[in-house]
């Protein structure tokens, strides 16, 4: 297929906040990278919020000539959501419903879709769109502009019209390849930066990936050596570590820039952190997601600074890990004293130790001999929960919320993480050459998942309200999950030059 024909498959009408309630800002919230936000205000007791298109009259001579075979309104969420919301959206002339958005515990720069029946397109473009809270107690802050600098335009409100020809393969490449993939610094943006960084050692000919990682990092890292950004809950909390799930991105940071000033902030919080022995790091809880967030950064600097003590604060910390939260049942996200087994099996635990361990094992492999701690015991750890992922692929090459429970779903993040693992893990030896079959299969199914331009759908929701959120079917788009998808194409040799491998991947 042509570029020609890919443009030709989909048009992005951007739409305008015309008019909203006129509210400020939550206290102690700030919206991502200075943007502007604007609310959606409920039934009654505030306006409604209008959003408005300007198509020239060329725009409409073509879109006549466009067949629309699917229709979206998109929105981005600019504050983090601790609710269940549902937004109407309607024609703000004749009333007319076209249908409801589904928002539930939404974090900042995730994206929301709605399906719209392609026959209301017309009247959407000539009367705009209306949105009103139904359900829910605080308004919900959309984006409503982006700097000129970034590509966030994909992140603004836009009606998205799509006919028959897609390349949605391409179209994934090109949103991870752009700001539109950014996420909240923290867990979520490591994935991205994790995906950005491994593309662009897998196609180092091609400039784009690093200078996209380059954007996305210039968003966080001022000149002089600060950070700005958001908690999960959208509270400022510039140049300081918010927990452990924050301090993915050192990784990739120490990676590009092994002394720069902001690892500082990271180490001290580790060290602040440690418990006591020193072995683990921890917050009130150990979860699983420290070793991805913790002792894969760590190892970094370890290897990049040649400090055993470093080497050794991750391996203790994948080994702490291992102790607490792998049992005879399976692996547990969280272990809390007096809480019974939670989160039993939960895809996106395995996916966070399972990347934990190789990618640690792969930094720690690189350092000299004498300046690194044995790594049998992971090595032993991260082969034997491989074994166990695999054992659980379903029947059509993903993994379901919760392993070994098909009812729960396909949950696209925890596969594309446990997929990964397994491939990075094959590629440097640690499994037979045998299991990269099940994550090739794996990465074929996830493009089946992908919208018409790119975005991974069949996400399950950031873990914001327990096990049931997770268990309920509930399914979104998320770039964190891109970036998980975009290590494995990575690996898998995906992306600019299909079929290429290369000597380092990680």
């Amino acid at each position: 297929m042509c570029n020609e024909q890919i443009e030709q498959a989909i048009h992005k009408i951007p739409l305008v906040v015309v008019k909203s309630p006129e509210l400020p800002v939550p206290d102690g919230k700030r919206v991502p990278f200075g943007w502007e936000a604007r609310a959606v205000g409920s039934l009654a007791g505030s306006p409604a919020t209008c959003l408005r298109t300007a198509v020239s009259a060329v725009d409409k001579a073509w879109l006549d000539a466009f067949t629309v075979e699917k229709a979206y309104l998109r929105l981005t969420v600019a504050i983090d959501v601790r609710e269940e919301k549902e937004i109407e959206v309607l024609l703000p002339e004749s009333g007319q419903l076209l249908g409801i958005l589904d928002i539930r515990y939404a974090y900042a720069l995730q994206i929301f879709e709605l399906s719209i029946e392609p026959e209301a397109i017309p009247e959407a473009l000539s009367q705009g769109i209306r949105l009103r809270l139904r359900k829910g107690d605080q308004p919900l802050w959309v984006l409503a502009a982006a700097d000129s600098a970034s590509s966030g335009d994909t992140l603004l409100p836009h009606l998205l019209l799509v006919s028959k020809m897609i390349e949605r393969e391409r179209g994934f490449f090109t949103r991870l390849a752009s700001t539109a993939s950014i996420q909240p610094f923290g867990w979520m943006e490591g994935c991205v930066l994790d995906g950005l960084y491994d593309l662009n050692a897998a196609h180092p000919e091609s400039l784009r990936w690093r200078q996209v990682l380059q954007e996305h990092l210039d968003h966080y890292l001022d000149d002089e050596g600060g950070l700005t950004y958001e908690n999960p809950r959208s509270e400022p909390v510039d140049s300081r570590v918010y927990g452990i799930e924050g301090t993915l991105p050192f990784a990739i940071i120490a990676k590009l820039w092994p002394e720069h000033p902001v690892l500082e902030l990271a180490l001290q919080f580790w060290h602040a952190r440690a418990r006591e022995g020193g072995g683990l790091i921890a917050d009130r809880s150990v979860t699983a997601e420290g070793a991805y967030t913790v002792a894969y950064p760590l190892a970094v600097l370890a290897r990049k600074r040649r400090s055993r003590e470093l080497a050794e604060l991750a391996v203790g910390n994948l080994q702490a890990r291992r102790q607490a939260l792998v049992t005879e049942r399976g692996l547990c996200w969280i272990e809390d004293q007096g809480q019974p087994e939670r989160y039993l099996n939960w895809a996106r635990a395995y996916a966070w130790y399972m990347l934990g361990l190789v990618r640690s094992i792969v930094e720690l492999r690189q350092m000299d001999p004498k300046d690194r701690p044995k790594l049998d015991g992971i090595e032993l750890a991260f082969t034997e929960i491989a074994v166990a992922a695999a054992a659980s692929q379903g029947s059509d090459g993903l993994w379901p919320c919760f392993l070994g429970e098909p009812v729960t779903g396909v949950d696209t993040s925890g596969s594309a993480g446990i997929a990964a693992a397994i491939a990075i893990g094959v590629h440097h030896g640690l499994l037979p050459p045998a299991m990269r079959d099940a994550t090739s299969w794996a990465y074929l199914r996830l493009v089946e998942y992908l919208s018409p331009d790119g975005f991974l759908t069949g996400v399950a929701q950031s873990n914001r309200n327990g096990e049931a959120l997770q268990r309920g079917g509930y399914r979104v788009i998320s770039q964190m999950a891109m970036g998980l998808m975009g290590q494995l194409a990575a690996v898998l040799g995906h992306g600019e030059e299909k079929g290429r491998q290369t000597e380092s991947l990680v």
